[in-house]
């Protein structure tokens, strides 16, 4: 919800007051005026080598909590005997087209007949308790659907999607599911998800910086030192202060490794809130056990720094990743059966039965035990107590045990973390936390604006959209140069006119998926509470507007000058032509945004506008008068806007001309009548356009033109806002040592071919490489060498395995090898059986 005005929010409003705002600003001056210039001190600058984190961390916490009198520091948890259910809807079959057309029809027999279906419900996660405290990093384990993503969001306060909830979750004592605490602590969890949504073409500093600034408003003291301390310490901790001024990049632009990505995105996180709770669902996605556990070491760094409270589901971590985490909650079939200090995990599994072979890593036997196809291995032999085998025996013996009993003991004490509770926090605390976004919306345009202009005033973009403008006003101005004022003339400058508003209808179908592949980016960022969706859409509306500005005025000058269109009455006609112009491409730009926001993937966006455009152009009064299209058609060329367009062009253009006809087209066209006799067919421009489209006469529909267009301009940019504020995010759903091979293994590996297989085909390659270095330009005469000297080869019928950390260059070697790489420059030698590889390398490999 962006605005909370009436009712018990009323006093969200009065925040954003002058008086409120004063208020602040006196108290930022004060706590600003009582620290002094305390950056200057080396103990509290991470640039300098007698930093000391915790105090730069107490500092930060002692300014915080003078300027909003509340105390801020670290939280503790607690969440008791936590369940989650969600219906259940009987489904027979697949989809079909008969299946959808007859949903509806039942659906209707069903509401005629006062019937219902019988409501099936399950619970995915029951009985679940626990706790953590500051500076703490709990793992959870289970098995896919054990619960995992539906822990997290109960214990994040996210309950409404599920049918209900029960239990209690406790956040320094408030119970984190009532309505007004859930907002009081949204800026104090964050969530760090799985996809890596990022702008390519945006630097890693440009995109950590940007989440600063909206993370940490200005009405801070200091909050430019606080962002600048804030994103040095992340990316140092993180392992990616080498690559801020490297693009974040993706599958098509090159940028930083896929490890560094995950870290860019976790970092992104970090630095754009000041919360102190962290929820990390299943990062290590996709990553392999090296990056994994520099990553999550990294992690700890932080939370040993900001004093977090950090909760983290991971697949299959390895042993050293593994210790890196104070407690672990093991879940499954929704149910935990282990929640408490990760050193004891072992021993206590150890006492109902189980044993960890060496060779298995603790995550894998831990999922393992309740698994009953696969624990027998790792069961005791000649063991004496009860034997475990399904999930609720295993609930059951640790709800028996001293560690739920230590959960319960520390439940009943109520934990408090060294922050405050929020709802005993002042009104201006309140304020400031009940804030969806932190900061001031007017400053999020400012932000949400910049980073917009970076993204489209890039020199590509720029030049290709101008030359396009450039090269089709050229060309419709030399074909029709200089029209004269006939009747033929006449006919050829509603052409022109037509012409005009094709080329910029048509532009903005080409900006839909561009503009779609921003939207993972936009959810991800607004349910992080960066920044809300009008600023967001603004800000971009905003920029395509400066842009389109600059382009249809030069498509304008040259069209109107080598076609000669109307310069009568000091130019007004131009101008008209030039705000029309520009009205039609914001115009088509909300248009694409509405489709944009309202469709489910960019395909369907691309194909509504595109149809939706190509009507609109089809009933804009040029191509068929409104007058003869179907009756029960005729309505869509009154909502359409390049209709409207298109007349104001039409009235802009003829009214006031007058045409003479060549001897050619006076008519009747018959050599029996005298000429003096024939008439001209048109003889001003008023006369012309209401024979040839109907228009009457005398009405000033240059205006109403532009009224309508910029209505409804004005409705598509509210129907853009309403759908965006509903959205909702979705998601877009190994240490080795490097051995070089023995000069023997290379040469040895080289195969002739045999007349009988050059006959018939080859059967087996024999892959080689030597040497093989990559550089790649980074500058004007710079250079940057990716791969140096590497060597290898690969067998018929054996699994070559390429290991390294991350950023290692395995992505780059592979491309190098598979002769993908366009740019820079590749030496050494890469043989197929003995052979160079040639063009038809590509037709062998995959």
């Amino acid at each position: 919800m962006d605005c909370f005005t009436g009712g018990r929010f009323d006093w969200i409003a009065r925040f954003v007051s002058g008086k409120t705002f004063e208020m602040l600003r006196e108290r930022r001056e004060a706590v600003e005026h009582h620290f002094g210039s305390w950056y200057e001190d080396p103990m509290y600058d991470p640039f300098n080598p007698q930093f000391d984190s915790e105090k730069s961390r107490q500092l930060f916490y002692d300014i915080l909590s003078m300027f909003t009198g509340h105390d801020f520091g670290g939280y503790a948890i607690t969440w008791n005997d936590i369940e989650a259910v969600v219906p259940l809807t009987e489904k027979v079959g697949h989809d079909t087209v008969g299946a959808q057309l007859i949903a509806p029809l039942l659906e209707t027999r069903k509401a005629v007949t006062c019937t219902k279906d019988e409501k099936k419900s399950k619970s995915i996660l029951s009985g679940v308790s626990g706790y953590i405290e500051p500076n703490e990093m709990v793992l959870i384990q289970a098995p896919p659907g054990a619960g995992t993503t539906t822990m997290l969001n109960l214990i994040s306060g996210v309950t409404n999607l599920y049918e209900s909830v029960s239990g209690e979750v406790l956040v320094n004592g408030d119970d984190i599911w009532e309505e007004k605490n859930r907002q009081l602590y949204a800026h104090s969890m964050l969530r760090v998800r799985q996809e890596d949504a990022h702008y390519p073409v945006m630097t890693v500093r440009e995109t950590l910086e940007f989440a600063a600034k909206c993370g940490i408003p200005d009405f801070l003291p200091f909050a430019k030192v606080f962002r600048r301390n804030r994103v040095e310490l992340i990316t140092r901790f993180l392992g990616i202060n080498h690559t801020l001024d490297t693009a974040v990049g993706d599958e098509a632009l090159r940028g930083v490794s896929g490890g560094e990505r995950k870290r860019v995105t976790i970092a992104e996180m970090l630095c754009g809130s000041m919360g102190s709770i962290v929820f990390f669902d299943n990062i290590s996605k996709g990553l392999d056990a090296a990056t994994t556990l520099d990553i999550v070491r990294g992690v700890r760094q932080v939370a040993n720094a900001f004093h977090l409270s950090v909760f983290m589901a991971l697949q299959q971590p390895g042993n050293e990743t593994f210790e890196q985490f104070d407690k672990i909650c093991l879940l499954d079939s929704g149910k935990c059966i282990y929640y408490g200090p990760r050193e004891k995990v072992e021993g206590y599994f150890g006492e109902l039965g189980f044993e960890r072979p060496p060779v298995r890593s603790m995550a894998d036997f831990l999922l393992t035990v309740s698994d009953p196809n696969i624990s027998e291995s790792v069961r005791k032999k000649n063991f004496g107590g009860k034997e475990l085998h399904t999930v609720d025996e295993f609930e059951e013996a640790f709800k028996n045990s001293e560690l739920y009993a230590d959960i319960g003991e520390k439940i009943a004490q109520g934990l408090r973390g060294t922050a405050g509770r929020h709802s005993e926090a002042d009104e201006i605390s309140k304020h400031i936390l009940g804030r969806e976004c932190l900061q001031t919306k007017h400053r999020q345009f400012g932000i949400l604006l910049k980073r917009s202009m970076r993204l489209t005033w890039d020199k590509s973009t720029v030049i290709s959209e101008f030359a396009s403008k450039l090269l089709i006003a050229l060309l419709v101005g030399t074909l029709f140069f200089r029209l004269p004022l006939t009747q033929s003339g006449a006919y050829t400058r509603t052409g022109v006119l037509f012409m005009t508003i094709i080329a910029f209808a048509l532009s903005a179908v080409q900006g839909v998926t561009k503009k779609f592949a921003g939207n993972p980016i936009f959810l991800k960022q607004r349910a992080a509470h960066f920044y809300n969706a009008a600023p967001f859409h603004i800000a971009g509306i905003v920029d395509a507007l400066v842009l389109n500005v600059l382009i249809s005025l030069l498509f304008s000058i040259v069209l109107y000058m080598l076609v000669g269109l109307n310069l009568n009455d000091s130019g007004i006609h131009f101008a008209y032509f030039y705000f029309m112009v520009i009205s039609l491409s914001f115009n088509m730009e909300m248009l694409s945004r509405l489709f944009t926001v309202a469709s489910p993937n960019a395909s369907v966006a691309v194909i509504l506008i595109g149809v939706i455009t190509v009507v609109f152009i089809i009933y804009s009064g040029y191509l068929i008068s409104l007058d003869d299209a179907q009756r029960w058609l005729f309505w869509i060329g009154w909502i359409s806007p390049i209709q409207y367009a298109f007349r104001g062009l039409a009235y802009n253009e003829f009214v006031g001309l007058v045409f003479e006809c060549t001897p050619e087209e006076l008519v009747p066209q018959n050599e029996n009548v005298p000429e003096d006799d024939r008439v001209c067919g048109i003889s001003t421009g008023e006369a012309y356009i209401n024979d040839r489209f109907g228009y009457p006469e005398g009405v000033s529909w240059t205006t109403y033109s532009l009224i309508v267009l910029w209505g409804l301009s004005l409705v598509f940019f509210l129907g853009v806002i309403f759908i965006a504020k509903r959205m909702r995010y979705r998601g877009t759903t190994f240490l080795s040592q490097k051995a070089k091979p023995q000069k023997s293994d290379l040469d040895g590996v080289q195969v002739s071919l045999t007349e009988e297989e050059t006959q018939v085909g080859i059967r087996e390659a024999h892959f080689t490489w030597k040497d093989v270095t990559y550089s790649v330009p980074i500058g004007r005469n710079e250079k940057k060498e990716l791969l140096h000297e590497v060597c290898g080869y690969a067998l018929p019928g054996r699994l070559c395995a390429l290991m390294g950390s991350s950023g290692a260059g395995k992505t780059t070697l592979m491309d190098v090898l598979a002769r993908r790489k366009t740019k820079g420059t590749i030496t050494g030698d890469v043989l197929v059986n003995g052979y160079p590889q040639d063009s038809l390398f590509g037709r062998v490999s995959g």
